[in-house]
């Protein structure tokens, strides 16, 4: 398929998913959107990403330019992503990231199919309960704007559910910080990809992070 960041349509069984992506470098980024929201709300962090890793946005069935799912089919989301990942013969390992709601699609991918998952990113995500880690690579990006009432207080637990775990602020942005501060969303991404011991939250500084 298009590695150009061409939006392309693929077949996953009867009905089809649409995928973006750009790039050159492993392991590959898949980009996870909010409850509602299409691919392109990652557009500023992807075109930081593709200058290291290749990188992959997709919308979820009924979102953006993918079909609905038929009358009787129950994929969930994470079947629905493996699928598309497979018939796009895009080859695990896999890092991924994923903002607000998008949060707990990815922890669901990585409690289904663990093999595939070298490293997850939470962008101000909600829903992130059974989280799959022990010493897996975690940065938790936490928006420091515009919080609304309710809003989840405890991302510093959910990173420290990885022995391998760093919790970092972004000051500057409100919940969608991968359009408000796309450098930093892609610096934690990179930290990810590269295995190994995450480095401390003051090494984001630079970036435009803070620590809390």
């Amino acid at each position: 398929m298009a590695n150009d960041g061409t939006l392309t349509r693929v077949d996953v069984g009867g009905y089809s998913l649409a995928i973006r992506c750009s790039g050159r470098g492993r392991p590959v980024v898949v980009l996870e959107a909010g409850a509602g929201l299409a691919s392109g709300r990652w557009r500023r962090t992807q075109r930081v990403v593709e200058r290291t890793n290749r990188v992959c946005s997709y919308d979820r069935a009924g979102i953006g330019a993918s079909d609905e799912q038929p009358v009787g089919v129950e994929r969930t989301t994470a079947e629905d992503l493996h699928a598309l990942l497979a018939r796009a013969r895009i080859p695990a390992p896999y890092v991924l990231a994923g903002h607000s709601a998008g949060g707990a699609y990815v922890v669901d991918y990585a409690n289904a199919y663990p093999e595939d998952v070298v490293g997850i990113v939470l962008v101000d995500s909600v829903g992130t309960g059974g989280l799959p880690y022990g010493d897996m690579p975690l940065v938790v990006l936490e928006a420091a704007r515009d919080r609304g009432p309710g809003w989840i207080p405890t991302q510093g637990d959910v990173a420290a559910i990885s022995e391998n775990g760093v919790h970092v602020l972004a000051p500057e942005s409100g919940h969608h910080v991968q359009a408000g501060q796309p450098e930093l969303v892609a610096a934690a991404i990179r930290a990810v990809a590269r295995g190994g011991q995450l480095p401390p939250c003051d090494s984001f500084v630079r970036f435009g992070g803070a620590c809390p």
